[in-house]
């Protein structure tokens, strides 16, 4: 009997850890390539795109994964991935066609609730994807009102979508006052 249980558990573990990394593996490799040809296109667009067009526009040399980073950085204890275009499309609803540029991290994990997403839009598109934004922002309220562990629910409810200029952002975290101190270093008004 004890030799069929550590059998079983013997193959539940490895089931368990060939299905974990083959999530892994396949959502870490897209992002990544996304992600760094994202980061690429971002710093070359962040310098020329700060000029007087804009009503707001990020801080001279500042990517909108730069924002995101600082976030990251300064809110301890967050298992975040980051988000690539398939992600942004499907699950956040915006239109690859209105984005310019753009840099998120959300969790992987469903036991939480947390989003930082930076999307620069081309001219003229950013209630587009603010609405885009609105729609995901909504999905999570919908999603967590069901399973409100961790203060997920309430969260959600206070998810905010900000507009600064052309920049888009859509925060979802427990603590508002971190990023919103680090947003007003990068977007000048």
């Amino acid at each position: 009997m004890k030799k069929i249980t550590a059998i079983l558990l013997a193959l539940l573990l490895t089931a368990a850890l060939t299905a974990c990394s083959g999530k892994e593996s396949s959502s870490s490799s897209a992002p990544s390539g996304e992600s760094a040809g994202s980061s690429e296109t971002s710093s070359s667009q962040s310098s020329e795109a700060s000029g007087p067009s804009d009503e707001s526009s990020a801080a001279q040399g500042t990517t909108a994964e730069d924002f995101v980073r600082e976030v990251v950085d300064a809110i301890p204890d967050l298992s975040l991935s980051p988000i690539d275009e398939q992600m942004l499309t499907e699950m956040y609803h915006v239109n690859m066609d209105d984005v310019e540029e753009f840099y998120g991290e959300m969790s992987m994990i469903n036991v939480h609730a947390f989003d930082f997403v930076v999307v620069k839009a081309k001219e003229g598109r950013a209630d587009a994807v603010k609405e885009a934004l609105e729609t995901r922002k909504q999905d999570q309220i919908n999603e967590f009102a069901q399973y409100p562990v961790n203060n997920n629910d309430v969260n959600t409810q206070n998810a905010q979508v900000l507009v600064k200029g052309n920049y888009v952002i859509l925060l979802v975290t427990e603590d508002y006052d971190t990023p919103m101190g680090i947003l007003e270093n990068y977007f000048n008004d």
